[in-house]
Protein backbone atom coordinates (compact mmCIF):
# COMPACT_ATOMS: atom_id res chain seq x y z
CA UNK A 1 0.00 0.00 0.00
CA UNK A 2 1.35 3.19 -1.19
CA UNK A 3 1.70 6.18 1.30
CA UNK A 4 -1.00 8.48 -0.15
CA UNK A 5 -2.99 5.21 0.26
CA UNK A 6 -2.13 4.47 3.76
CA UNK A 7 -3.41 8.40 4.60
CA UNK A 8 -6.35 8.21 2.69
CA UNK A 9 -7.92 4.86 4.67
CA UNK A 10 -6.23 5.97 8.05
CA UNK A 11 -8.20 9.57 7.28
CA UNK A 12 -11.61 7.85 6.75
CA UNK A 13 -11.51 5.73 9.62
CA UNK A 14 -10.78 8.51 11.63
CA UNK A 15 -14.20 10.03 10.52
CA UNK A 16 -16.17 7.18 10.75
CA UNK A 17 -14.91 6.46 14.76
CA UNK A 18 -15.70 10.25 15.34
CA UNK A 19 -18.97 10.43 13.63
CA UNK A 20 -19.93 6.92 16.33
CA UNK A 21 -21.90 4.40 15.30
CA UNK A 22 -21.09 2.78 11.03
CA UNK A 23 -24.84 2.41 10.89
CA UNK A 24 -25.14 5.76 11.10
CA UNK A 25 -22.45 6.98 9.12
CA UNK A 26 -23.28 4.82 6.16
CA UNK A 27 -26.92 6.13 5.79
CA UNK A 28 -25.99 9.74 6.21
CA UNK A 29 -27.27 9.77 9.85
CA UNK A 30 -26.04 11.84 12.52
CA UNK A 31 -24.24 9.77 15.88
CA UNK A 32 -26.92 9.92 18.69
CA UNK A 33 -26.30 12.43 21.42
CA UNK A 34 -23.28 11.14 24.47
CA UNK A 35 -25.48 10.58 27.73
CA UNK A 36 -23.85 11.77 30.31
CA UNK A 37 -24.23 9.88 33.55
CA UNK A 38 -25.56 11.95 36.76
CA UNK A 39 -23.10 12.20 39.52
CA UNK A 40 -23.08 9.38 41.82
CA UNK A 41 -25.22 9.41 44.86
CA UNK A 42 -22.97 10.01 47.96
CA UNK A 43 -23.49 7.61 50.75
CA UNK A 44 -25.52 7.71 53.14
CA UNK A 45 -23.37 8.82 56.52
CA UNK A 46 -26.25 8.97 59.21
CA UNK A 47 -27.07 5.36 58.26
CA UNK A 48 -24.17 4.11 60.66
CA UNK A 49 -25.48 6.09 63.37
CA UNK A 50 -28.80 4.99 62.96
CA UNK A 51 -28.24 1.32 62.71
CA UNK A 52 -26.39 2.19 66.68
CA UNK A 53 -29.13 3.49 67.84
CA UNK A 54 -31.32 0.75 67.16
CA UNK A 55 -28.62 -1.85 68.09
CA UNK A 56 -28.22 0.19 71.40
CA UNK A 57 -32.07 -0.29 71.88
CA UNK A 58 -31.80 -3.97 71.38
CA UNK A 59 -31.91 -6.95 74.17
CA UNK A 60 -27.99 -7.89 74.44
CA UNK A 61 -27.51 -11.82 73.76
CA UNK A 62 -26.95 -14.36 76.29
CA UNK A 63 -23.13 -14.97 76.57
CA UNK A 64 -22.17 -18.76 77.09
CA UNK A 65 -18.66 -19.85 78.54
CA UNK A 66 -16.87 -22.11 76.40
CA UNK A 67 -20.00 -22.07 74.06
CA UNK A 68 -18.38 -23.00 70.75
CA UNK A 69 -17.22 -26.29 72.11
CA UNK A 70 -20.48 -27.04 73.73
CA UNK A 71 -22.10 -30.61 72.21
CA UNK A 72 -25.38 -29.00 70.90
CA UNK A 73 -26.52 -27.71 67.75
CA UNK A 74 -25.45 -24.40 68.22
CA UNK A 75 -22.13 -24.81 69.42
CA UNK A 76 -21.49 -27.85 66.71
CA UNK A 77 -22.61 -25.36 64.08
CA UNK A 78 -20.29 -22.84 65.01
CA UNK A 79 -17.71 -24.97 65.36
CA UNK A 80 -18.29 -26.62 61.78
CA UNK A 81 -18.48 -23.06 60.52
CA UNK A 82 -15.38 -21.97 61.92
CA UNK A 83 -13.85 -24.75 60.39
CA UNK A 84 -13.91 -23.09 57.10
CA UNK A 85 -14.21 -19.43 57.83
CA UNK A 86 -11.62 -19.54 60.92
CA UNK A 87 -9.12 -22.33 60.18
CA UNK A 88 -6.27 -22.33 62.24
CA UNK A 89 -7.90 -19.93 65.01
CA UNK A 90 -9.37 -20.36 68.38
CA UNK A 91 -12.66 -19.66 69.83
CA UNK A 92 -11.81 -16.17 72.04
CA UNK A 93 -14.39 -15.22 75.04
CA UNK A 94 -18.09 -16.41 75.06
CA UNK A 95 -20.39 -17.40 72.64
CA UNK A 96 -23.35 -15.14 72.02
CA UNK A 97 -26.68 -16.71 71.34
CA UNK A 98 -30.40 -15.85 71.22
CA UNK A 99 -33.54 -16.88 69.77
CA UNK A 100 -34.72 -14.19 67.40
CA UNK A 101 -38.12 -13.48 65.43
CA UNK A 102 -37.84 -12.60 62.08
CA UNK A 103 -36.45 -8.88 61.43
CA UNK A 104 -35.38 -8.84 65.60
CA UNK A 105 -31.76 -8.43 66.52
CA UNK A 106 -29.22 -8.72 70.18
CA UNK A 107 -26.19 -6.94 70.50
CA UNK A 108 -23.17 -8.26 72.24
CA UNK A 109 -19.72 -6.35 72.82
CA UNK A 110 -16.37 -7.26 72.03
CA UNK A 111 -13.37 -6.28 72.90
CA UNK A 112 -10.50 -7.27 70.21
CA UNK A 113 -6.80 -7.25 71.48
CA UNK A 114 -3.59 -5.71 70.01
CA UNK A 115 -1.44 -8.41 68.81
CA UNK A 116 -4.27 -11.25 67.66
CA UNK A 117 -6.31 -11.41 64.27
CA UNK A 118 -10.12 -12.35 64.27
CA UNK A 119 -12.62 -13.81 62.35
CA UNK A 120 -15.88 -13.43 63.80
CA UNK A 121 -18.46 -16.00 62.87
CA UNK A 122 -22.15 -16.38 62.95
CA UNK A 123 -24.56 -19.64 62.50
CA UNK A 124 -28.03 -20.68 62.24
CA UNK A 125 -29.45 -23.81 62.54
CA UNK A 126 -31.03 -25.02 59.18
CA UNK A 127 -34.22 -23.64 57.94
CA UNK A 128 -34.29 -21.06 60.83
CA UNK A 129 -32.73 -17.86 60.20
CA UNK A 130 -32.44 -18.13 56.45
CA UNK A 131 -30.34 -14.90 56.72
CA UNK A 132 -27.93 -14.30 59.37
CA UNK A 133 -26.38 -10.87 59.45
CA UNK A 134 -23.60 -9.91 61.42
CA UNK A 135 -22.76 -5.81 61.43
CA UNK A 136 -19.39 -4.58 63.40
CA UNK A 137 -19.89 -0.77 64.66
CA UNK A 138 -18.16 1.44 66.74
CA UNK A 139 -19.27 4.36 68.97
CA UNK A 140 -20.83 6.50 68.13
CA UNK A 141 -21.85 4.77 64.95
CA UNK A 142 -19.10 4.14 62.92
CA UNK A 143 -19.69 0.94 60.58
CA UNK A 144 -16.42 -1.15 60.77
CA UNK A 145 -17.62 -4.20 59.10
CA UNK A 146 -21.06 -5.91 57.86
CA UNK A 147 -22.11 -9.13 56.27
CA UNK A 148 -23.23 -9.14 52.88
CA UNK A 149 -24.35 -12.54 52.24
CA UNK A 150 -27.67 -13.92 52.33
CA UNK A 151 -27.50 -17.20 54.39
CA UNK A 152 -26.93 -19.09 57.85
CA UNK A 153 -23.34 -18.72 58.57
CA UNK A 154 -22.76 -14.91 58.29
CA UNK A 155 -18.73 -13.85 58.84
CA UNK A 156 -16.78 -10.61 59.69
CA UNK A 157 -12.98 -10.31 59.04
CA UNK A 158 -12.26 -12.05 55.93
CA UNK A 159 -9.34 -11.44 55.72
CA UNK A 160 -8.79 -11.24 59.22
CA UNK A 161 -8.94 -8.25 61.45
CA UNK A 162 -5.35 -7.67 62.49
CA UNK A 163 -5.54 -5.38 65.81
CA UNK A 164 -2.37 -2.98 66.67
CA UNK A 165 -4.46 -1.78 69.34
CA UNK A 166 -7.05 -3.14 71.88
CA UNK A 167 -10.42 -1.76 70.44
CA UNK A 168 -14.31 -2.55 71.72
CA UNK A 169 -16.89 -3.40 68.74
CA UNK A 170 -20.35 -3.93 69.03
CA UNK A 171 -21.57 -6.90 67.54
CA UNK A 172 -25.31 -6.36 66.09
CA UNK A 173 -26.70 -9.86 65.61
CA UNK A 174 -30.01 -9.49 63.14
CA UNK A 175 -32.53 -11.98 61.95
CA UNK A 176 -33.06 -10.93 58.35
CA UNK A 177 -35.08 -13.28 57.25
CA UNK A 178 -36.41 -16.28 59.38
CA UNK A 179 -36.63 -17.55 63.02
CA UNK A 180 -34.88 -19.43 65.38
CA UNK A 181 -31.68 -19.68 67.36
CA UNK A 182 -28.91 -18.03 66.67
CA UNK A 183 -25.00 -17.95 67.89
CA UNK A 184 -21.92 -15.88 67.19
CA UNK A 185 -18.27 -16.78 68.26
CA UNK A 186 -14.89 -14.66 67.89
CA UNK A 187 -12.24 -16.52 67.14
CA UNK A 188 -8.34 -15.73 67.01
CA UNK A 189 -4.82 -16.35 66.22
CA UNK A 190 -1.76 -14.20 67.12
CA UNK A 191 -0.18 -12.22 64.25
CA UNK A 192 2.62 -13.59 62.85
CA UNK A 193 5.73 -11.21 61.77
CA UNK A 194 4.39 -11.56 57.96
CA UNK A 195 0.94 -10.07 59.02
CA UNK A 196 2.56 -6.90 61.03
Amino acid sequence: MTRKKHRALRSSLVALLACGPLAACAFGGTAPTPVIAPPPVPPDDSAGPKLYALVRAAPSATLVPDGANAHDVLGAGIAQAASWMARGMSPEGPMAKASLKEKDRVYTEVTLQAGKCYVIVGFSPMDQVTDLDLHMLKAPGLMVAEDKTDNSTPQLGSPPFCQKEDETFTIDIFADRGAGDVAMQVYFKPITWKQR
